[in-house]
This record gives C-alpha cells, structure tokens and sequence, in this order.
C-alpha cells in the first residue's frame, strides 16, 4: 500500500515536502477447522463442512476470493465389522487479506449390527 501525504504551509508553520511511503500489510491468520462427522454403514454420506476462525473487521466467508471445500480421505484404520474412520480435509481457500490454517475433521462410519442368523 503506498500512502502520499503533502503537508501545506500556514502562518505557523512552512510546508513539508511531499512524502511517498510503502506500507506492507500482513495478512490476518483464518483457521479453517473440518467438522467432525458420523453416519451408519449405508447412509448416504453427510454434507462435509467447515467452520473459520479469526475473521478480522467484521468480516466473513463472503469476503474471501474462494472458501474452503472438504474432501475425504481414507485413513485405513478400522477393520471388517468395526467402525471405520476417514479424514475430513479442509483445502483451497483463497484471499489476499488472510492466510489459512487448515484442521482436519474425522468421519466415523458405524457398522450396521447383524444377527448370526444374517438379518438385521
């Protein structure tokens, strides 16, 4: 940012040069935390969110160039006829006033129960 100020003279006091002045302005830190999620085995999976923390000046998820969007990852934990887990990962916000943290979430998977007869 550069910022031109011109101080004009009066009976006081004379006139100041004209000064140019760069200003580097640092960019506010956004954490970007995933919600963490659950579903049972056969539902259809839940909408993967985000939640932000350290907006500055009243300002909000409207005000970045692009928000973030979650994706999930398989962690390989969880073995056949046990709960399953999977990372939620938050990714690709953009803004040229805030710099990101990214936290990932977890999505827990819950077996359905079966009977030793095979039902339900």
């Amino acid at each position: 940012m550069r910022i031109f100020a011109v101080q004009m003279g009066n009976d006081q006091f004379i006139a100041a040069k004209p000064a140019e002045v760069t200003l580097e302005v640092a960019e506010a830190s956004l954490i970007v935390r995933a919600e963490d999620k659950k579903m049972k085995e056969e539902e259809k999976t839940p909408e993967l969110t985000v939640t932000y923390k350290g907006f500055v000046n009243g300002e909000s998820v409207k005000n970045l160039t692009k928000p973030a969007v979650a994706k999930l990852v398989e962690t390989g934990r969880g073995n056949r006829g046990k709960r399953k887990n999977y990372k939620i990962v938050p990714s690709g916000s953009e803004s040229m006033n805030y710099s990101f943290k990214y936290v990932s979430g977890s999505l827990e998977i819950i077996p359905e129960k079966k009977s030793i007869f095979g039902r339900n």
